[in-house]
């Protein structure tokens, strides 16, 4: 049993100490296709999708209700833009 502590505090430590050795951030992307994606994601629509079989019972039907119902309610401004588009597939 003391080889099983001793060998868990052990792993715990070099884990922290592993986490301590990365290199510091410098709050900068240092990608640049990151940065390019940053610059350009307004160009790009969120999609929300909503996969069905074609057999559904009650409960897929009420599912595909508040979909439909939460994203035109809590999203209304952005499906409006073309920001975000619902997709019932």
């Amino acid at each position: 049993m003391n080889i099983i502590k001793t060998s868990f505090t052990l792993i715990i430590v070099l884990l922290l100490l592993g986490s301590c050795l990365q290199p510091a951030s410098t709050g900068k992307n240092e990608n640049p296709l990151i940065s390019t994606i940053a610059e350009n994601l307004d160009d790009y629509p969120v999609r929300v999708l909503y996969f069905h079989s074609t057999n559904r019972c009650q409960l897929c039907l009420s599912i595909e209700k508040q979909v439909k119902e939460t994203v035109m309610v809590e999203y209304r401004d952005q499906v409006e833009s073309g920001r975000l588009k619902l997709f019932l597939c």
